[in-house]
């Protein structure tokens, strides 16, 4: 069962992760750019799809774990000020 929790916590860390970088792409903190062999070409809009499919699948594994354990009591354990695992229990 660790295995799993652990793997639904990268899920979780992975998704804020690529939610924070599709919101720096989409208010244009941040620019993605190849360099094709004539120039440098614009791949951010590129990139925001492949970050919102990789969002999509995160959010559809995470619902269908959330939807499997809905009846389960949640346990969160605190590590430290700035990580706490949280994992229901069934």
């Amino acid at each position: 069962m660790t295995a799993i929790l652990d793997i639904v916590e990268w899920c979780r860390q992975e998704r804020q992760r690529a939610a924070k970088q599709y919101s720096a792409l989409e208010t244009g903190r941040c620019k993605i750019a190849e360099d094709k062999g004539h120039g440098w070409v614009d791949q951010t809009s590129e990139h925001m799809a492949k970050l919102k499919l990789h969002l999509t699948a995160l959010d559809e594994l995470l619902q269908a774990y959330e939807a499997e354990h809905a009846g389960s009591e949640r346990t969160e354990i605190f590590i430290s000020e700035s990580v706490v695992v949280s994992a229901r229990e069934g």
